[in-house]
């Protein structure tokens, strides 16, 4: 089983070593760092890896914008189009760490080849009002400038005059030169080299859909979801091709264990029994500063568990 984890990072270069360090055995590590960030940080940090790649292109990457979509591109196209052979692409952020051991993780894996690690909802029966506002309004999320004092204004002025004014009649999106419904889900998620395949000849391919999506609201939340279920390999995700369940909390996703809640959202020791019996594979998101301890108990756990 040879994994490539994609990851998209913006800060912080040495608590992403610790979370590499961490599977590093377990497989290859593809990061995009945001181009507004200090590359030269990142590459310091891992100058010895053999195992670590920093991908070919870099974008500014902006909070819910399509270039979030365009960092895990720019990884996934490394990773798929290199003479390794991956069997997993794997999505990840900087602020996540492994509750699995290493051989717990090549195992889950190896067990289920075939399984695409996605949950999605379909949003066009969702009851939950502002869902179909992700795809009805049009989103200006993206900035080609380094400020983020301008880019606020900027997307503050959209809003104003575009997003809240203009609705579009048509809630499907053309995809394969038809129209289907979108979907909904979290960004982290893991595919097999067939369902990572589709992502990236839909992604260079299709510009009808690329040009939908660099509108809506994060892109990362509807764009893989919305390929996978529109397809055959619908049937192999986690659930079986069912969806999930339609839920204003966001903190499921198939192989994370995430509290959406902004106000806990970052774990520290006090969460070590919840996310020891979890049962997932990660955990998002720990902080170095505030985490270590936690990131300290789940290494012992690990190391127990050899």
């Amino acid at each position: 089983m040879k994994i490539a984890y994609i990851f998209l990072v913006h800060k912080d270069p040495k608590q992403i070593k610790r979370l590499i360090d961490s599977i590093s055995e377990t497989g290859d590590f593809y990061i995009h760092v945001d181009k507004k960030s200090d590359f030269a940080s990142f590459e310091n940090e891992f100058r010895d890896y053999s195992n670590v790649f920093f991908t070919t292109k870099r974008y500014s990457v902006w909070w819910a914008g399509f270039s979030m979509i365009k960092g895990y591109m720019a990884g996934l196209l490394d990773a798929f189009g290199s003479d390794k052979g991956y069997d997993r692409f794997v999505f990840m952020t900087g602020q996540d760490y492994p509750l699995m051991t290493n051989a717990q993780i090549l195992e889950e894996f190896e067990n289920n080849r075939s399984t695409e690690y996605i949950m999605a909802y379909n949003i066009a029966t969702s009851t939950i009002p502002t869902d179909k506002n992700k795809i009805l309004k049009n989103w200006y999320f993206d900035f080609f400038f380094n400020s983020s004092f301008l880019a606020r204004c900027y997307r503050s002025f959209m809003y104003r005059v575009i997003t809240k004014n203009f609705t579009r009649k048509e809630l499907r999106v053309p995809l394969n030169g038809k129209l289907v419904d979108p979907y909904f889900g979290q960004m982290l998620s893991a595919f097999t080299r067939e369902g990572t395949e589709l992502i990236l000849d839909t992604y260079l391919h299709d510009k009808k859909f690329n040009k939908v999506m660099k509108k809506v609201h994060a892109a990362v939340e509807s764009y893989w979801q919305t390929i996978i279920f529109n397809s055959p390999l619908r049937k192999n995700t986690v659930q079986n091709g069912e969806e999930h369940e339609i839920t204003e909390h966001f903190g499921w996703a198939p192989l994370h264990y995430h509290n959406y809640d902004v106000d806990t959202s970052v774990y520290t020791a006090k969460d070590f029994e919840e996310l020891k019996n979890s049962g997932y594979m990660f955990c998002r998101k720990v902080v170095l500063g505030v985490s270590d301890e936690l990131m300290d108990l789940i290494d012992e756990m690990r190391n127990e568990k050899k």
